[in-house]
């Protein structure tokens, strides 16, 4: 430990000391290698087109490649750490250990959906929420955060939001890159792609990347040394260019995990995407776009278990329609197959039908309005539960910029989620190793939102910008899971049962899925930027609160409580073949409550730094630290984990072949 403790102290030192000598150096230079943060964003999420980010009229954030590259981010959740309003969450008790999730605006991960590149995707624990790292960062162009209601536009789970990541596409020149980098806990990751152009007509763009870890180390539990994991992933993406007006592409997404351990028992899993998507200009005022996917999540599970399969497919279509002055047109229909089953659940299947409709008006180049909506039904196949719908999801979202360096964003909405597979069918399912009975329940009714939100973007001076956004969300007959009921005199009975743990019966506790009604989140989030040419500073902070007048509604969901963050990060040439960079961040979680009896989360401080540099554009080298501190950290998604408060380092080497 106190040869850990110096490492630190050294390695934080040295990027303290290196900062106050790359901000002498900015006031010298006349040119540097990456000045990458004047260029125009782009998001696809809010409207369904590309559009710049400054005028798009949602609150939305995208956190670019170069910023990634800058923060180092190995993993897509290390590179959402920052953004406010956002909460990270791990500790699957028998599922993929290196997964991660995401909750937006106080709302569960659950609530929200992933998507790669407009397709949504599927992981382990159906019921929290899909695992943000199953894309390697390396592969990555961007991350769009959609931060209000958005079952308009994307049916069932939008209704707290989106995260779209959108990998590389093919390039005009031939690009080869390659990776390598490897740090604690024998963790290694490496990585090829390759994009370019075919013939005149194709571009493609592929990526092959391995990954292998002995994962967090946990202070004690039942998974404490058995979060290995070995993953492969394979991506790649063909255009091809039918002239100026139309493209048709497709995708594949394949990646395999290897010998992850339950009870010392090793065991597999997988996800593969197969797409195709197009557009089409017919004329100057008319484009067609659409896609076609399928996907498979596939897990083996411990034996005597049953291998948890989740599948989707999804056809959809839309034309966007520019001919009436000032108006622009989204007029297209979805539906999607869903099919599950695991331990405790039996196969069952769903199918989910919408049509939307979404007009975006412009006035004045000042006045953005975007109206939206969407109606859903939702076909059970197996017999005992009720069909759903049909759902309404309307939306109503302004931009107003009354001058260049100012705007003003509000919207309001309506969103849904369907009871899934696993809600309805599950059947007495206890967690290996877990500490209560879970049961589905074929009365639950479609869980509704009303929603609202505003937002300030303000750039104040040169270089210094203040964003404020506030959010209220109202759940009617929120989807679950509860213990215990009040008896006809007002005292709450709780349901346990007997298991036989190790040779000796356990009691635990019985929660069973149900609607609850009235549930409120709330809250609100702030950043100040200050960006300079070669550093940006950036504070922010976010707070959430949860209320509601429904017994049955104590610890039913995850409370992320409250975060404040710092963030320094820069670039500084040094002569014209070098460019060294680093950054020093710091987050403050506090206030968290888990779900399912899972009590108060301990809250920590979490301390890192990196440092890299740059010859010619061609060679690059880092090494990052993360828990500079040393601080322990309970983390609940499925079940508690304890991290030990250790500092962990990664060192790496990127290479632009041409």
């Amino acid at each position: 430990m106190g040869l850990s403790r110096n490492r630190t102290a050294s390695f934080l030192t040295l990027c303290i000391i290196m900062f106050p000598v790359w901000a002498g150096a900015q006031r010298d230079a006349d040119t540097a290698a990456d000045s990458t943060y004047t260029l125009e964003k782009m998001v696809i999420s809010a409207t369904r087109r590309e559009t710049r980010l400054k005028y798009a009229p949602a609150i939305a954030f995208v956190i670019d490649k170069n910023e990634m590259k800058k923060s180092m981010a190995s993993r897509p959740s290390d590179a959402l750490e920052y953004v406010p309003g956002l909460d990270i969450e791990c500790g699957t008790g028998v599922g993929v250990p290196s997964k991660k999730n995401i909750a937006i605006n106080g709302l569960p991960s659950f609530h929200n959906i992933v998507l790669v590149d407009g397709k949504r995707m599927l992981s382990s624990h159906f019921h929290t929420g899909a695992n943000i790292d199953m894309v390697p960062a390396a592969n990555i162009e961007r991350i769009e955060i959609i931060k209000d209601a958005s079952s308009s536009m994307y049916g069932s789970d939008a209704l707290g939001g989106v995260i779209n990541i959108i990998t590389r596409k093919g390039t005009q020149e031939p690009r080869l890159e390659y990776e390598v980098s490897g740090g604690s806990r024998s963790t290694a990751r490496t990585g090829v792609s390759l994009t370019g152009r075919t013939t005149d007509n194709i571009l493609h763009s592929a990526f092959a990347g391995w990954e292998q870890s002995d994962g967090l180390p946990l202070v004690e539990g039942k998974r404490k040394e058995q979060l290995e994991f070995k993953q492969l992933t394979i991506m790649d993406k063909i255009d091809f260019l039918a002239g100026e007006n139309g493209r048709i592409g497709t995708s594949i997404h394949y990646s395999r995990l290897f010998d992850m351990p339950i009870s010392n028992t090793p065991f597999d899993a997988w996800l593969f995407t197969p797409g195709i998507d197009y557009d089409f200009a017919i004329g100057k005022h008319l484009t067609i776009t659409g896609q076609n996917y399928y996907t498979q999540w596939y897990a083996e599970q411990p034996t005597g278990q049953s291998p948890e399969k989740n599948e989707l497919a999804s056809p959809s279509l839309w034309v966007t329609y520019s001919r009436i002055p000032s108006n622009l047109i989204t007029i297209g229909g979805e539906y999607v197959w869903r099919n599950f089953m695991r331990q405790g659940v039996l196969e069952h299947d769903q199918h989910f039908g919408g049509v939307f409709a979404q007009d975006e008006v412009t006035l004045l180049n000042r006045l953005t309005i975007l109206g939206a909506i969407r109606a859903d039904y939702v076909k059970n196949t197996a017999p005992g539960a009720d069909d759903n719908g049909p759902c309404v999801s309307p939306k109503l979202s302004l931009l107003y910029r009354p001058v260049d360096f100012l705007a003003v964003r509000a919207g309001a909405g309506a969103g849904f989620r369907a009871p899934y597979i696993q809600d309805l069918y599950e059947s007495r399912y206890h967690p290996s190793g877990g500490g209560i009975w879970r049961y589905g329940n074929l009365d639950l009714k479609s869980e509704t939102s009303r929603s609202a939100n505003a937002g300030l973007d303000w750039d104040i001076l040169s270089g210094l910008n203040l964003k404020i956004n506030g959010y209220y969300n109202r759940l009617e007959n929120m989807i679950a899971l509860s213990r215990g009921t009040k008896d006809s005199s007002g005292v709450k009975v709780y349901r346990d049962t007997a298991v036989m743990v190790n040779s000796a019966l356990k009691k635990v506790p019985v929660w069973e899925r149900v609607n609850i009604n009235s549930y409120r989140i709330g809250g609100f989030e702030g950043t100040i930027a200050y960006a300079v040419k070669y550093a940006t500073l950036e504070i922010g902070g976010c707070a959430t609160w949860h209320s509601s007048n429904d017994e049955k509604a104590a610890d039913a969901l995850q409370y992320p409580g409250q975060k404040a963050f710092g963030k320094l990060s820069g670039t500084a040439p040094i002569g014209q073949s070098f460019v060294c960079n680093g950054f020093i961040g710091v987050q403050r979680v506090f206030n968290r409550h888990a779900s399912t009896g899972g009590g108060e989360l301990d809250d920590y401080t979490n301390l890192e730094a990196g440092l890299g540099a740059t010859f010619k554009g061609k060679v690059e080298l880092y090494v990052k630290g993360k828990n500079l501190l040393g601080q322990k950290m309970e983390m609940y998604e499925d079940a508690l984990w304890t991290i030990e408060g250790v500092p962990l380092f990664e060192s790496g080497l990127r290479l632009k072949a041409f």
